[in-house]
């Protein structure tokens, strides 16, 4: 079924959409016409879709328990670091969370320190913490050394 509009030179035509018959919707407006195809392979083109669609929705459903989470713990840090600000105190408070929906680093503070750093530590944006093995090495040279010395 089509209307037609004529509107100066252009035309507008309006359809209403109707998916093929045998078919297995991907989109909006979008189908996948299973016309031609054997019993067989539509069955497992539509067992195929089903799985999908479930990871799909399985996806979605852990996105949105990590937002509500993630969005509980902003409520709380923000909570806290108002609260200490009301009371006169100073705070800065920084938290590094890894999951379903990204990374996401915060650091939220009160008054000069919160101000002067504005950047997370190496641990907090999840870099590994290089102090023990620059310690390590700091410890080989210092024997490297020491056994020259000695043969000398």
């Amino acid at each position: 079924m089509s209307d037609k509009e004529e509107k100066g030179k252009s035309e507008i035509v309006l359809r209403d959409i109707q998916p093929p018959e045998n078919s297995i919707r991907i989109g909006k407006d979008k189908w996948i016409d299973l016309t031609g195809l054997s019993e067989e392979q539509v069955k497992a083109l539509k067992q195929k879709y089903a799985e999908k669609m479930i990871d799909i929705g399985a996806k979605a459903a852990e996105g949105g328990v990590d937002t509500e989470i993630l969005d509980k713990k902003l409520g709380t840090i923000a909570g806290h670091t108002i609260a200490i600000g009301k009371e006169g105190g100073s705070v800065t408070i920084t938290s590094t969370s890894d999951d379903s929906i990204g990374r996401t680093e915060v650091l939220m503070g009160i008054r000069s320190k919160a101000a002067e750093e504005g950047k997370l530590s190496r641990s907090q944006a999840g870099l590994k913490d290089l102090y023990p093995l620059w310690i390590g090495v700091g410890i080989f040279i210092i024997i490297v050394i020491a056994i020259i010395v000695k043969m000398r």
